[in-house]
């Protein structure tokens, strides 16, 4: 699979409007280091998924990308914002969109147009071609779902906006040993709160999986600036974590 994530903030973007904190002053003299909101494109052999797509501004990758389905990780405008253009989609049959349950009240979903949406509930398999996606329920302030995306050889476990994974979502991680893991770092080191982990809590949480590889991703303004958080993440946990920016494109 080719994994290629296009947005890797938390709702404000980095740099925020009129924002004098260091990560924002980071990322204006750095234009590489904008973050936009959240948005991962994954492409198989045969299939080619997005999860979430929090920006209008992720179009311009993706008009030729023949996208085979969404999937909504929650409802919160930062992760659908950019459904409301996909609903023009010239796709033939329309785009499939999975979400989890209890979400439909959003203005989003009165209109669909092209969009064909489908509703998740909890350790549900979903087959896309040659991927197979599994949601895994997480701890959000609304229902929300992380997503185990692979096949027999190899998987991608996605888990964006959580505190800390509910046991029974943690234990299936363990039993199912995937090859990378994306894990929401809203907070600084030494930080976290009830719906978002902060950099320490997604680091333990990597260890106590036993994965390989894994991405720190969904970073907020006021996290500590890239260069500092690389190298905070490097001296913690070595080369088998690194931290997202926009554009990040790995191979699993």
């Amino acid at each position: 699979m080719l994994v290629t994530l296009l947005g890797t903030s938390d709702a404000a973007g980095i740099p925020v409007h009129s924002c004098d904190c260091a990560t924002c002053q980071e990322a204006l003299q750095a234009p590489w280091l904008h973050r936009s909101q959240t948005c991962i494109l994954i492409q198989s052999d045969e299939a080619s998924i997005l999860v979430d797509m929090g920006s209008d501004s992720h179009m311009r990758n993706l008009h030729t990308v023949n996208l085979d389905a969404v999937f909504v990780t929650h409802c919160h405008d930062d992760h659908v914002r950019g459904l409301f253009a996909l609903r023009w989609t010239k796709r033939l049959g329309g785009l499939p969109v999975y979400y989890p349950r209890g979400s439909e009240a959003i203005e989003l979903f009165d209109d669909p147009m092209q969009l064909r949406l489908h509703t998740l509930k909890d350790f549900e398999e979903v087959t896309i071609k040659d991927l197979t996606i599994t949601t895994l329920p997480l701890a959000h302030s609304v229902e929300a779902y992380g997503y185990l995306i692979g096949d027999d050889q190899t998987s991608l476990a996605v888990l964006l906006d959580t505190g800390r994974l509910p046991e029974t979502t943690f234990y299936w991680l363990i039993t199912h040993r995937p090859t990378l893991v994306m894990i929401d770092s809203t907070y600084a080191p030494g930080l976290s709160s009830e719906h978002h982990l902060g950099v320490d809590e997604a680091l333990e949480t990597i260890d106590d999986l036993g994965v390989r590889r894994a991405v720190l991703t969904h970073i907020a303004h006021h996290n500590w600036p890239y260069r500092d958080l690389v190298r905070y993440v490097y001296e913690q946990d070595g080369a088998r974590t690194v931290v997202a920016y926009d554009g990040l494109t790995l191979t699993i």
